[in-house]
């Protein structure tokens, strides 16, 4: 807490910078909960600061103990270090699967692969949880009648700003409340 203390009065952004790297590099997924409660911390600690006084200490308290108490693993910085070496400094490559050639992919386009082939082969998980997805067949069944998804007609209209009658209403308001009457007798 020392440390950070000293860090926080003039190096505030590299302090939460280095304690967000300590919560991904020392503990990762021993604790992710530490991952996402460093960052909510974060967050907590500079709207705390803003007002005056020392509150926001307890704040960087949090994020220091929980880091210091939470169970450690160094997996993902060694994991990232083993892969990363060896592509960028040993010039591994890998050639990509024929199971991610797929109908999304030119190569995928090129080799006639369908729908079928993206179910069985493309989006096979590992250690999935059998029995959840009850909805699979059903998709795959309507992505082969209709395709790729449309995009929804109304997420890609530009918000209308309503105008303001001269009585302090809007007549778009006015109006949407006329229509929903409707749908709602009508249904």
């Amino acid at each position: 807490m020392y440390w950070a203390l000293e860090l926080a009065e003039t190096y505030t952004d590299f302090l939460w910078v280095r304690l967000i790297i300590i919560a991904n590099e020392d503990i990762g997924l021993a604790d992710p909960t530490v991952i996402v409660l460093t960052e909510s911390l974060r967050i907590q600690f500079y709207l705390v600061r803003k007002k005056k006084g020392a509150s926001w200490r307890i704040v960087l308290a949090n994020a220091i103990i929980a880091l210091c108490r939470a169970k450690k693993t160094r997996l993902a910085d060694s994991f990232m270090a083993a892969i990363s070496h060896r592509r960028d400094s040993e010039g591994w490559r890998l050639k990509v699967p024929d199971y991610a050639l797929d109908k999304h992919t030119v190569r995928g386009k090129r080799l006639g692969r369908s729908w079928d082939h993206w179910a069985s082969e493309g989006c096979q998980l590992h250690n999935e949880v059998k029995g959840m997805d009850t909805y699979a067949t059903e998709a795959l069944s309507l992505r082969k009648r209709h395709g790729k998804l449309k995009q929804n007609a109304a997420a890609t209209q530009p918000v209308r700003k309503c105008a303001v009658s001269a009585k302090g209403g809007s007549s778009s308001r006015r109006k949407s409340r006329l229509s929903l009457s409707r749908l709602s007798r009508s249904s």
